[in-house]
C-alpha cells in the first residue's frame, strides 16, 4: 500500500477503486499554484475512495470533486482552488484556508457534522463556502472568516434531529461586506460573533439571512454575539431608531448629521445597540466606541435580511457577556 503523497500536479486523477478508502493516499496535494484554474482535478467515480483520516491541499489551480457520492476525509487545507459536488461529502478534521491570492469556493456544500473549525481568517481574498448544518456538533462548528467579502452558507438538515440544546454554527465573519446565510429550515442555535468595529462598517456590511430573532417550536433562536464591546449596565440594552437614517443610491448606510449625536441614547439612557426598519430588513448598529453618537468610523451596522420588524430584535437575541 502506498504511503506516500500523491500529488495531481496537472490533469485528471479518476479514482475507481472496487476496494473501499485505498485508491489513494492519506496525504493529498491537488495542484501546484502554477497551472490554469481547474486544470489539476482528483475526481470520484464511485463512493469512498478516499481513506477517510485523509489530508488534503488544494492549490489555486487545483479541484477536489467528489462527484456527489458519499465520501469521507479528515483535514482540508486551501490554498486556492475549488470543491465540488460535494453534497454528500464529509469532513471529519478542520478545514483551513491559507494567505494566498487566490480566491476559495466550495460549492455544493458538504457535511459539517464532524468538524471542529473552518478557518479562512488568514485569507485575504474572496472565501465562499456552503456548509450543510450541524446538528450532531452539540458544541458547535467554528467557522472564521477573512479580510475578503466572504460568502458562507449554511443548508439544511442531513442528520439527526435539531433540539434547542444544539449550537451548531458560531461564525466570526471577519472584515469585509460578508453575506451569512443560516439554515433556512429547523436548525438548532447559530451564533455570530462580531470582535472589532470593522468587521462590518457602514459601507460595506454584513448581511445575515434567516436569522431567527423570535423562535418558535422547530426554528430555535439565534444571536449576536458582542462581549467583545465591553458593553456593561444600561449599555447592554436596545434602542429603537425611526428617523434621520436612510440608504444611499450604493446602499451605503446613512445617519443624517442631526441624527448622529445621542444616536444610541434612549430617554437619557445610552444604550450599546440601536436597531431600524428598511422595508423587509432591519439594521443593527453597535455603539463600539461606546460613545453614545455613531460615527462611521467607531460603530458597526449589520443587516438581518427579512427579519419583519426592529421590534423583534432584543437583548435576548444579543450576547453582551
Amino acid at each position: 500500500t502506498y504511503s506516500g503523497k500523491t500529488w495531481v500536479k496537472n490533469g485528471t486523477l479518476l479514482l475507481d477503486d472496487d476496494m473501499s478508502n485505498v485508491a489513494v493516499s492519506k496525504t493529498i496535494v491537488i495542484g501546484d499554484g502554477v497551472g490554469a484554474a481547474g486544470s489539476a482535478r482528483l475526481v470520484n467515480s464511485q463512493p469512498s475512495e478516499i481513506p477517510n483520516d485523509a489530508n488534503i491541499t488544494i492549490h489555486a489551480d487545483g479541484v477536489l470533486d467528489p462527484g456527489g457520492v458519499n465520501e469521507v476525509i479528515g483535514g482540508l487545507t486551501l490554498v486556492g482552488g475549488q470543491v465540488i459536488n460535494s453534497n454528500n461529502f464529509t469532513l471529519t478534521g478542520d478545514l483551513t484556508v491559507n494567505a494566498s491570492t487566490a480566491a476559495v469556493d466550495i460549492k455544493g456544500g458538504f457535511n459539517a457534522v464532524s468538524m471542529v473549525l473552518f478557518d479562512a481568517s488568514a485569507s485575504a481574498r474572496t472565501v465562499k463556502v456552503v456548509l450543510n448544518d450541524a446538528y450532531t456538533a452539540t458544541a458547535g462548528v467554528g467557522i472564521k472568516g477573512g479580510a475578503g467579502d466572504d460568502t458562507i452558507t449554511l443548508t439544511g438538515a442531513t442528520t439527526g434531529a435539531a433540539t434547542g440544546n444544539d449550537l451548531d454554527f458560531i461564525i466570526t465573519g471577519g472584515k469585509g461586506a460578508d453575506a451569512i446565510t443560516l439554515a433556512a429550515l429547523a436548525a438548532g442555535k447559530d451564533v455570530i460573533v462580531y470582535t472589532a468595529q470593522t468587521d462590518s462598517t457602514h459601507s460595506k456590511y454584513d448581511t445575515i439571512t434567516n436569522f431567527v430573532a423570535v423562535p418558535s417550536a422547530t426554528d430555535f433562536q439565534d444571536f449576536i454575539d458582542l462581549k467583545a464591546f465591553g458593553f456593561t449596565g444600561n449599555q447592554q440594552g436596545v434602542k429603537l431608531v425611526t428617523t434621520g437614517v436612510s440608504l444611499d443610491a450604493a446602499n451605503a448606510v446613512i445617519v443624517a448629521a442631526g441624527s448622529q449625536t445621542n444616536f444610541f441614547v434612549d430617554t437619557g439612557v445610552a444604550r450599546g445597540v440601536a436597531v431600524w426598519d428598511s422595508g423587509p430588513d432591519v439594521y443593527l448598529f453597535v455603539d463600539a466606541n461606546k460613545d453614545g453618537n455613531f460615527s462611521n468610523d467607531g460603530d458597526l451596522v449589520i443587516k438581518l435580511a427579512g427579519v419583519a420588524n426592529a421590534t423583534d430584535i432584543t437583548t435576548a437575541d444579543l450576547i453582551f457577556a
